[in-house]
């Protein structure tokens, strides 16, 4: 399941809540063009709560996720000790 939030302060609110409510984080991952907080519900089900840039603000409209130059490091934050790579960015760079 995933829940997107209006906006990055939104998210960053939540993942603060998180964090003082000592709620086990799985991982936060920069997809680019949006960012994503993995956490568990308390019956083990996943669940990605996210914040996509408007694609308005996206600095390129074709073919993004098929080119090299994704952007990243859009969403710097207090979440940054927990930022994992993305799949797909980690792949390519390897």
């Amino acid at each position: 399941m995933a829940w997107p939030m209006a906006s990055l302060e939104n998210l960053s609110d939540f993942y603060s809540n998180l964090k003082e409510e000592n709620w086990p984080i799985q991982r936060v991952s920069d997809h680019g063009l949006s960012q994503g907080i993995y956490i568990k519900d308390p019956d083990g089900n996943g669940i990605e709560v996210y914040y996509k840039t408007p694609r308005e603000e996206w600095r390129r409209q074709d073919n993004l996720f098929m080119s090299g130059d994704r952007p990243q490091d859009n969403f710097p934050g207090q979440w940054e000790a927990d930022l994992e790579p993305d799949g797909v960015a980690a792949a390519q760079s390897r």
